[in-house]
């Protein structure tokens, strides 16, 4: 009898648990004909349409949290996809994504975090003990910003609610920097994806209805193989103009877009599904629309060292369509991957590409009133300048001239003409070189370092010329002053030259460190 009982008893526990790994997979349901994609994403768009959630087709925050309005700046393991916020080198957090207009009107992205109430925050764990404690609801933050200047805010908690689209930068691949005209072309790749997810995952514990609709529409159950499947469905760009979906790239703009070449530009969009049923690891709909375009923007250059320059190209897109307190453009781990592969080629002729940094900065247009603000995605790529070229087509041959040009201290005195001849064809030599450089640069305000080389260069050209004439002229009249004077000149008319040039470079590799290239940052005191 207890034999029959044991049985009986392990036999319900065994359809107990059949039952409820049974009950955890959904049955999705669908009509035979949903296998063929274009019936499957046509009856999709179709449920869209006729929708009656507002959901569907409106905008709504996806996260909402009691905070302050800023988060610490994500960091990517390019290895692994981790996205984690860690230290930087000084061991302190940086400022990352602002939520909050009131928050960004006081601390930007990019800040250094030093101290949170007088506690030093060394990780994400000690930030977010901080900022969700619900006994605290004012906070004293210390940072750093930009200028490595440390200033102090006070930060009082709010509810704050807003909305992400990852942005993703796939490709990014410079043509041509044009100094002269201060722009640079580039070949980009890049896309705006909103997530709609289920109730796994969702702030408000309940599926979005886009991904409900996507049920037995994009992801099906195929009789014929008996398993489940999926469709990546096209999106036309009418059923974004009716608002069927919601463009996640809605008044997204670039910033300092001189050009953009709609001949060669590419867009497209997509609906694609992600569920465990066909082997995901979470369960949303990705509506993504892409942009490939050939582009050219205006940037700033600072060309005081130049030709020893370091240069900062920035690539910066604007969300003017939604407040910095609705909607982020979130960053992605393939913007981090694409600009590393971007760093490891060397494709752009006379420039070495040096670092990038990716910052999300709080943006306010001057069509809105201060203290509103936008937010943006800013791409700051460091390149450096070959100053080959420079070094052994002008600078070198610059050298040689003044070399000839102060020879002329060894030709006798006496022999007037002859010195003349070699000085004055030098001073020639220099204003053609001169003629050469100005060609490649802007009308500038200001004179680079090359500039300074050339101006000393004519200055110590002209110098030998006088001095022949001044030593004819004391032949005759005061033979010992004329003598001593030819004597000063061979000793230190060359090596004044070189020590002028070279306190000229000093000079500037102190006053102009953030743009200098790394053949003058060594002499830049740390």
């Amino acid at each position: 009898m207890n034999r029959i009982k044991i049985i009986f008893l392990f036999i319900s526990i065994t359809f107990l648990s059949f039952n409820n790994v049974y009950s955890e997979t959904p049955k999705i349901t669908n009509p035979p004909e949903i296998v063929d994609e274009r019936v499957g994403c046509s009856v999709f768009f179709n449920k869209l349409r006729k929708s009656p959630n507002k959901k569907v087709r409106n905008f709504y925050a996806q996260f909402t949290y009691d905070d302050y309005g800023f988060y610490p700046k994500p960091s990517f393991n390019l290895n692994t996809g981790a996205r984690n916020s860690l230290p930087n080198k000084n061991g302190n957090l940086v400022v990352g994504q602002i939520y909050n207009e009131v928050t960004a009107s006081k601390i930007k992205s990019g800040d250094e975090i030093l101290s949170i109430n007088n506690k030093k925050i060394k990780n994400i764990d000690d930030f977010l003990k901080i900022i969700y404690d619900e006994n605290i609801k004012e906070i004293k933050v210390n940072l750093l910003n930009r200028q490595q200047i440390k200033y102090e805010v006070i930060l009082n908690k709010s509810l704050n609610s807003y909305r992400k689209v990852k942005y993703s930068i796939k490709n990014f691949d410079i043509s041509d920097i044009d100094i002269k005209k201060s722009t640079y072309d580039v070949t980009i790749k890049h896309s705006f994806s909103d997530y709609y997810r289920d109730n796994e995952r969702s702030e408000y514990k309940e599926s979005h209805p886009i991904f409900d609709l996507s049920l037995g529409t994009l992801i099906y159950f195929d009789e014929k193989f008996d398993t489940y499947s999926y469709h990546i469905c096209d999106i036309p760009e009418n059923e974004f103009k009716s608002r069927t979906l919601l463009d996640p790239s809605y008044k997204v703009k670039i910033n300092n877009l001189i050009k953009n070449d709609k001949d060669l530009e590419e867009i497209s969009s997509y609906a694609t599904p992600y569920h465990k049923l066909v082997g995901n690891t979470s369960n949303y709909v990705k509506i993504e629309k892409s942009y490939s375009s050939v582009l050219k923007i205006k940037n700033k250059f600072n060309l005081k060292s130049f030709p020893f320059d370091k240069q900062v190209l920035k690539f910066q897109v604007i969300d003017l369509g939604y407040g910095l307190d609705t909607r982020i453009l979130d960053p992605s781990i393939f913007t981090y991957k694409s600009f590393e592969n971007f760093l490891a080629i060397d494709d752009i002729p006379g420039w070495n590409k040096k670092s990038f940094k990716i910052d999300n900065l709080a943006f306010t247009p001057v069509t809105q009133n201060e203290g509103e603000y936008n937010d943006s995605h800013m791409v700051e790529l460091v390149i450096e300048r070959k100053p080959g070229y420079y070094i052994f087509k002008v600078i070198f041959p610059i050298l040689l001239i003044l070399l000839i040009c102060w020879s002329v201290v060894w030709v006798d005195p006496k022999e007037l003409e002859a010195r003349l001849t070699i000085t004055i064809v030098c001073l020639l030599s220099l204003i053609a070189y001169n003629f050469v450089i100005d060609s490649e640069l802007p009308k500038l305000e200001y004179l680079t370092v090359l500039d300074w080389v050339i101006l000393i260069s004519y200055i110590y050209a002209t110098i030998p010329n006088l001095l022949s004439i001044i030593s004819f002229r004391l032949l005759k009249t005061n033979l010992p002053l004329g003598n001593k004077i030819e004597k000063l000149s061979k000793k230190y008319g060359l090596s004044s030259y070189v020590f002028l040039i070279f306190f000229i470079v000093l000079l500037n590799a102190n006053t102009n460190i953030e743009h200098s290239s790394s053949l003058l940052s060594w002499m830049a005191p740390r």
